[in-house]
């Protein structure tokens, strides 16, 4: 809105934001590939390949959630495992890019959980006192309570409830189409009544199609087996930690329950978070 009312109403203008915010990226992944390798090579390399980022390039520019994700995104992991690293204040401002990520698409609140996972997990195997890890929790979930209690007060005031419940109809579609069925009865037995066999054989076509979009995508293929020895060699990193748990979250969520939605189209956008720790790993 702000760019239209300094440029005009036109779709460039409404593009230039996204355009910007996009400009980002390739900084991130020179700052996630120094914090594991601390050589500049691969770092300059690793923001280039942000710039020329394949089947991404297109969408940087429009005025969606996919620019603003990638970079919310991305910024929660790096901040992430910085404090898993490091600790420090790291986590409140993961928490703000969590409430951010959250606001730009549903599957965003993925980003608060991994965080909130990854604190109790840490806490648990060091056995630290239990004041430590309520106050780390309070700064993560106050991070993101900033962000999305507007939101959340908007919602309660227009239908009722903090957030809408139907996106969670989008687990029992029985095809990707019937998310246009206006009035539609999508719910467990709708679901059921499909068959277990059409049930199965539709997670194990989705997780073929988000497979390949690991490669394909994430990857830009040529990547996929030097990103693949990078988590290896890396993958005792606490750094990388908060990725790899996002990345195993994300699939598996897109796969075994938003079926359909995923597989068309929600990796894709969920991805691109993942985008400059890949990169950065396959320079490695």
């Amino acid at each position: 809105a702000l760019s239209q009312a300094v440029l005009g109403p036109s779709f460039k203008a409404a593009q230039a934001p996204f355009i910007l915010l996009a400009a980002f990226l390739p900084l991130i992944a020179y700052l996630t590939s120094w914090e594991l390798a601390h050589n500049r090579r691969h770092a300059l390399v690793a923001g280039l390949l942000c710039i020329c980022s394949g089947f991404f390039l297109p969408f940087w520019s429009l005025p969606e959630s996919f620019a603003p994700y990638a970079v919310v995104g991305s910024l929660n992991l790096l901040f992430l495992g910085l404090w898993f690293k490091r600790k420090g204040w790291w986590l409140l401002p993961a928490g703000l890019m969590a409430g951010i990520g959250h606001l730009c698409r549903a599957d965003g609140i993925l980003l608060l959980a991994v965080g909130i996972l990854l604190v109790l997990w840490l806490y648990l195997i060091q056995r630290s006192h239990f004041t430590t890890i309520l106050l780390s929790l309070v700064e993560l979930v106050l991070g993101y309570l900033i962000i999305m209690v507007p939101w959340f007060m908007r919602n309660i005031y227009a239908i009722g409830s903090p957030l809408s419940a139907a996106g969670i109809q989008t687990i029992f579609m029985q095809s990707y189409d019937e998310l246009f069925s206006f009035g539609a009865q999508l719910d467990w037995d709708h679901y059921w009544n499909w068959g277990l066999e059409n049930i199965l054989k539709s997670k194990l076509n989705a997780g073929w199609v988000n497979l390949q979009t690991f490669i394909a995508v994430n990857n830009l293929i040529f990547l996929t087996p030097l990103s693949l020895v990078g988590f290896w060699k890396f993958r005792r990193d606490l750094f990388l930690w908060p990725a790899i748990l996002y990345g195993i979250a994300m699939y598996s969520a897109m796969t075994l329950v938003f079926t359909f939605p995923g597989a068309r189209g929600g990796v894709f956008h969920s991805c691109a978070a993942l985008l400059p720790v890949i990169f950065a790993l396959s320079m490695i």
